[in-house]
């Protein structure tokens, strides 16, 4: 099941996005990650109504969170960017990133948005964006120093 955050849950989003941390490739990332900026980050997300997490038995297994701004080349159109979406491992297999994803852009639609934006790890499984309508248009770069 997936369903709207609450404000309660920010702290329990945030240690899934911490375990996500171990298996990106940003050493940044590893290195110095913060658990109270990243639960003060999802709250706000929560804050927006742009917060969902799945449940499965009780549990909360996977989550996706995302902010809402003004596209930098209009006065009027918005655009929300997707800044966190993680499904346990063993949690994959199912429909819950799919329906994470589905609820996003049910939200985006509702909110009139014209741009979504979803930037997602290498190592993401979720590999049915396509399916969903996205295109790929942007390759990103990282340097660490």
């Amino acid at each position: 099941m997936v369903r709207l955050a609450k404000q309660e849950e920010s702290l329990v989003v945030a240690k899934l996005i911490q375990d996500y941390v171990q298996v990106m490739d940003i050493r940044a990332a590893k290195g110095s990650f913060s658990l109270r900026k990243t639960t003060l980050l999802v709250s706000s997300c929560i804050t927006q109504g742009l917060a969902w997490v799945s449940v499965e038995k009780g549990e909360i297994v996977g989550c996706l969170f995302a902010q809402e701004q003004f596209n930098m080349f209009s006065d009027k159109d918005k655009e929300i960017h997707l800044i966190g979406l993680y499904v346990k491992p063993e949690n994959r297999k199912g429909l819950s990133g799919g329906r994470l994803i589905k609820e996003f852009d049910k939200e985006s639609q509702q909110r009139d948005i014209k741009i979504t934006w979803v930037s997602l790890q290498h190592t993401s499984e979720l590999k049915s964006l396509e399916k969903l309508g996205y295109k790929v248009s942007e390759i990103t770069y990282k340097k660490e120093k």
